[in-house]
């Protein structure tokens, strides 16, 4: 499964700034981050996360942001 999720700013997303540095799903137990492909709208308003491998059943995931991922005005 993937998640997609939106820019809630309403700005397009830098697609320079999309990257497994800024966006990733991380295990809870392990703090280690998930190996996935990541893929932004045409429009550039939407993020998807593509898991490369189906996830552990019964294991909480976060997803993260950092402040690193921009909008094309340089907004984090």
């Amino acid at each position: 499964d993937s998640i997609t999720f939106p820019n809630t700013n309403g700005q397009t997303i830098d697609p320079a700034t999309v990257s497994a540095n800024t966006v990733r799903l991380v295990a809870d137990a392990t703090n280690l981050a998930v190996v996935a492909t990541l893929a932004l709208s045409p429009n550039g308003r939407k993020i998807t996360l593509q898991p490369v491998s189906a996830l552990a059943p019964q294991t909480t995931y976060r997803l993260e942001v950092t402040d690193q991922l921009k909008d094309l005005a340089g907004a984090g």
